[in-house]
């Protein structure tokens, strides 16, 4: 599919946006996981290609997610995913951009699990939502990893479930992100 190629030059795009230098860390294997569980059936999607930004200096975080590289338990459920609901070929990415709150106050040179806050903007299925979310920042041997799990409603995100299968999806969708990161050398 065309979109592999694109999806690299958009992460190459994003480096040059926000910019190089030996403070940025990224991963092009952020693992991203839905859940929608009903009284009827559960509903899973992993991704496990999406790609991160992280700036060290700053606290900026950037996700990219190509939304048809979600795997599914269920392939019919990949397919309505992909078709009707997430319309990945008119919405092919999703993304978020934000910064981790009062970020001047965390010392990574040190080893350690940080509970914080990332603030920004997400954008699934063309609409654009501000967002505040805890996660978790662990640093072990210089490694950086990120971690948060949250909730959205598919209503927020203009997504729309047919009545005939309301009772199937949840219109609420448990997320869960964790991103390990790597130095960044241009």
């Amino acid at each position: 599919m065309i979109l592999k190629p694109i999806f690299t030059l958009l992460l190459i795009s994003v480096f040059t946006v926000v910019g190089f230098s030996q403070e940025k860390y990224f991963t092009k294997e952020a693992e991203i996981t839905f859940v929608s569980k009903s009284e009827v059936i559960v509903i899973d999607g992993t991704n496990k290609k999406s790609g991160s930004i992280f700036n060290i200096n700053t606290g900026e975080l950037v996700f990219i997610v190509i939304v048809d590289d979600f795997d599914f338990h269920i392939p019919l459920a990949e397919e309505h995913f992909n078709e009707n609901y997430l319309e990945s070929e008119v919405y092919p990415k999703a993304k978020f951009k934000g910064k981790i709150k009062d970020y001047q106050k965390l010392d990574l040179k040190k080893d350690g699990t940080y509970p914080v806050i990332v603030e920004g903007e997400m954008k699934i299925h063309g609409v654009t939502k501000d967002v505040t979310e805890k996660g978790i920042l662990s640093i072990e041997n210089g490694e950086i990893k990120a971690e948060s799990h949250f909730f959205i409603l598919l209503k927020d995100y203009n997504i729309k479930i047919p009545s005939l299968v309301s009772d199937k999806v949840n219109e609420k969708i448990a997320i869960s992100v964790s991103a390990k990161y790597k130095p960044f050398n241009p």
